[in-house]
């Protein structure tokens, strides 16, 4: 049997989740060029295999959800984040290959980068087992 690919699959149910239920466009890893704010952009951070003898594949990692708005408080980018976390939270992902076990975020992000948009969102930890 071929090994499925985690990335994939995990980020494609993620997609998912976040397009059928935002309010805003969704982008992994950068918005388009000439997107508007505000945005939801997702990435892959980090994951973690966990191989159990004779009992399965384990795939733990982390993803980076976050808001991204120009105005000139982070106001916007926290009332979108809202919505966007009750998506992301215990969200039932449906993963090619793998069951889906958890999906809850583990910290919070927020700040404002040098091109003065604010950056709010938080770092979900998704695990899956095939």
């Amino acid at each position: 049997m071929a090994q499925v690919n985690d990335s994939l699959s995990f980020g494609s149910a993620i997609y998912n989740v976040l397009h059928a239920g935002a309010t805003v466009d969704v982008y992994y890893v950068l918005a388009l060029s000439g997107a508007t704010p505000p945005y939801c952009i997702y990435q892959r951070q980090a994951a973690m295999d966990d191989y159990t003898f004779g009992s399965g594949h384990g795939v733990e990692a982390e993803y980076v959800v976050k808001v991204i708005s120009n105005r000139e408080w982070p106001t916007e980018a926290l009332n979108v984040y809202t919505h966007i976390h009750s998506l992301m939270q215990d969200a039932p992902l449906s993963m090619t290959g793998f069951t889906s076990i958890r999906c809850r975020r583990v910290s919070t992000i927020e700040y404002m980068d040098n091109e003065k948009f604010w950056h709010v969102g938080g770092r979900y930890r998704v695990v899956g087992w095939s």
